[in-house]
């Protein structure tokens, strides 16, 4: 892919993303989601085990590896499209946009490429608190150049 095509990509997955990134800074434990829409809805476990043709207990099953984070796409999707829902999913990165996500790491690379082309000598003790000081350092000067071409991002400082 094109650096050119890249970008409109990541221009078009921030669009699409936008409100699962909003609902990816809510902190939940396990969702229970299953249980919960099935009851919300008033589907006893008996009578949705019966429109799935399964057991009951299997219909727990899949409620509990819910819950454990082991359930399988398909079998979420069945249990919802059962219930007249359907499963919406997503990828969204911890902070920020897609795009300034690919900023950091395309500075990332390039900074690992200059270390890269340095003469090879044996690790030091200092070696750690410089690389986190490069990497500040091209962090201010990545957050100084948005700024200047109109961007702001929020930074946790």
């Amino acid at each position: 892919m094109r650096e050119s095509e890249r970008v409109g990509e990541r221009r078009r997955l921030d669009k699409e993303l936008r409100l699962f990134q909003v609902a990816g800074k809510q902190k939940f434990g396990a969702p229970e989601y299953l249980r919960r829409v099935r009851r919300a809805v008033g589907y006893s476990a008996r009578d949705l085990a019966r429109k799935l043709k399964v057991n009951p207990s299997v219909l727990f099953r899949l409620e509990e590896s819910e819950m454990r984070g082991t359930i399988t796409m398909k079998a979420l999707r069945r249990v919802a499209e059962a219930m007249r829902c359907q499963v919406v999913y997503a990828i969204v990165p911890f902070e920020g946009t897609i795009e300034e996500l690919a900023e950091w790491e395309a500075l990332l690379k390039r900074t690992a490429g200059r270390r890269a082309k340095e003469e090879p000598r044996e690790p030091s003790a200092a070696d750690g608190n410089r690389g986190i000081e490069t990497m500040a350092n091209a962090a201010r000067r990545l957050l100084a150049q948005l700024r200047e071409a109109g961007i702001e991002i929020g930074v946790p400082r």
